[in-house]
Order: C-alpha cells, then sequence, then structure tokens
C-alpha cells in the first residue's frame, strides 16, 4: 500500500479559537500524527457556568504512541490555551518559535516553558507538567 498524507480538523480551522488541527503520513494503520496547535475559545453568556470550549482530543488521545509532537504556530492564548489541560494526557514533544503577544512582553520564557537554542524555539513542554 502507499503512503498517504491525512487531515484531520478536530476543531477550530477557519475560525479564530478551539484550534486542534491533525496531519498523518503514512501506510493506512501505520500513520504518524502531528498536531497544529491546541487552542480553545471563550465562552459567551449564551452558555452560563462555561468559560472555556476546547476541542475533543479523543481521537488523537487514543493513538497517542503514534503522536509525533504538537507544533504552536503562535503563542496567543486561542493556540495554547487548552495546553496545560491536554497535554498530560498526549505527554508528547511541542515546539514553537519564541514569540511574544502583544503588550504583555513574557513569551514563553515568562509562562514556565524552557526554551532552547539559538533563534529562540522552544524546547518541549512546560516545566511544570513534567517533560518525556
Amino acid at each position: 500500500m502507499k503512503d498517504e498524507l491525512l487531515f484531520c480538523p478536530l476543531g477550530g480551522s477557519g475560525e479564530i479559537g478551539m484550534n486542534m488541527n491533525l496531519f498523518a503520513y503514512g501506510k493506512p494503520g501505520e500513520h504518524k500524527w502531528i498536531m497544529v496547535d491546541i487552542g480553545v475559545t471563550f465562552a459567551d453568556d449564551t452558555i452560563p457556568g462555561v468559560d472555556l470550549i476546547y476541542p475533543d482530543p479523543g481521537f488523537i488521545v487514543d493513538k497517542k504512541e503514534d503522536l509525533l509532537g504538537i507544533i504552536l504556530t503562535h503563542a496567543h492564548e486561542d493556540h495554547i490555551g487548552a495546553i496545560a489541560l491536554l497535554w498530560p494526557r498526549l505527554k508528547c514533544k511541542a515546539c514553537a518559535r519564541e514569540a511574544r503577544q502583544a503588550g504583555d512582553g513574557e513569551g514563553w520564557s515568562g509562562r514556565g516553558w524552557r526554551t532552547k537554542g539559538s533563534g529562540g524555539v522552544m524546547a518541549y513542554v512546560n516545566r511544570h507538567l513534567g517533560a518525556r
């Protein structure tokens, strides 16, 4: 069988918030996955008692041994907001360019993420969650 490239949007494609997209490559049944972003959206008054909404990660949690890592495209909270909630279930590598949100001056390091190497590339996973 031929290798194939798959795209699996679990949430947030084409909108602001709830970003979670999966890409896979390999032969059917042997796919290796990469997640791009792991975000949230913020609820409004139409959903009382709910603050955050994020995609259901059940599909990839069931395949976490084949998840190679998470790529975070930028440091806006809609793109990184779910990592603290979902990473303990995934425990995979994550990477992103060093970034600073407009006005906060913190970037990844100020949020407790380790940075590594030149160019400000973030090493994987928040030191408070533990690294694999």
